[in-house]
């Protein structure tokens, strides 16, 4: 029988939350120095709504943690693929 426990990747978690930390300290820094009468109210609500972002990113990262390593080795050369051709419709479409 196949243990039922979901085991998190420690590590990840932890690297996870670390280009987190350093991403908003990087975002503070920017929106709440001397200069922030220069800049826009977008600009200064970019700290705000990174949160909704962190978010979003805790649940991918989370669901992604939980699939089985077949799921993932299966689902590997068809994310590449598909990463490449966006990479490529970028180049050709994209706009300047």
């Amino acid at each position: 029988m196949q243990n039922s426990t979901w085991k998190l990747d420690p590590w990840t978690l932890l690297l996870w939350g670390g280009l987190v930390a350093v991403g908003l300290v990087g975002l503070y820094s920017i929106t709440h120095g001397p200069a922030v009468e220069y800049l826009s109210a977008s600009v200064q609500d970019n700290f705000a709504r990174q949160f909704l972002w962190i978010g979003v990113s805790a649940v991918g990262i989370g669901g992604t943690l939980l699939l089985p390593v077949r799921v993932l080795r299966y689902a590997a050369y068809p994310a590449y693929v598909g990463t490449l051709i966006l990479l490529v419709l970028s180049l050709l479409v994209g706009v300047e």
